[in-house]
């Protein structure tokens, strides 16, 4: 069976995802990597079995975002399926922005396209959104994720409603889309474990904190 290392926002830090991934079927980064080199450079031999979503500080910089482009962004789990032996695994990069969306105020852009046809050309990034909004969650990203379920294991930037800062619509998409473990990372407190409803394994990881499942 596969076992698959699980890494919370690394900022930079590198060197302890690559002594404990050696023995891992899979590499999955939460976001926040903030790579000062492009990120297959900063992995190197794992990174052919490294996935990685993005998270809020890695669109704050231009650079950090290039670092993830070119032919890493294939490696880019945000709304996709990866499969590590039998397992089905998605992403759901970013967080919720007001500007974008968010729980506690409405929709303001369903999608990426929608935003893209409000941007004027100067503050477009690479002929698309603005940088920083490479990392919010839009609605069409649920949708996605919802066409195709069944999923394994969601992996996010953002946390479910069992942590104080988390967000029912994570646990609802969870559950919508059949995943039975739910991994997140952005909260840097130590690593925090439990379950949400539809008995559904949630596993939070803090600052450079790892974690090797075995499944």
């Amino acid at each position: 069976m596969p076992s698959i290392l699980f890494c919370g926002d690394c900022h930079g830090e590198f060197s302890h995802i690559i002594c404990a991934g050696r023995k891992a079927d899979a590499i999955i980064l939460l976001g926040d990597q903030t790579p000062n080199l492009p990120l297959p450079e900063e992995l190197g031999s794992l990174w052919p079995r490294t996935f990685f979503i993005l998270g809020n500080h890695d669109t704050e910089s231009t650079g950090f975002l290039i670092a993830h482009r070119g032919d890493a962004w294939s490696h880019n789990l945000h709304g996709r399926v990866e499969e590590v032996g039998r397992l089905r695994l998605a992403g759901l990069g970013g967080i919720f922005r007001g500007r974008v969306w968010h729980p506690d105020g409405g929709i303001r852009y369903h999608s990426r396209q929608e935003l893209l046809e409000a941007t004027p050309p100067r503050q477009r990034f690479l002929g698309d959104i603005p940088a920083l909004h490479w990392s919010s969650i839009f609605p069409a990203d649920f949708d996605l994720l919802r066409w195709l379920k069944p999923i394994d294991i969601l992996v996010t930037h953002e946390a479910p409603e069992n942590h104080q800062h988390g967000f029912r619509e994570i646990g609802d998409l969870t559950r919508e889309i059949g995943a039975r473990l739910l991994v997140h990372g952005h909260h840097h407190e130590g690593s925090v474990e439990g379950k949400i409803e539809g008995e559904i394994r949630v596993v939070g990881l803090g600052l450079r904190e790892i974690k090797l499942i075995e499944f």
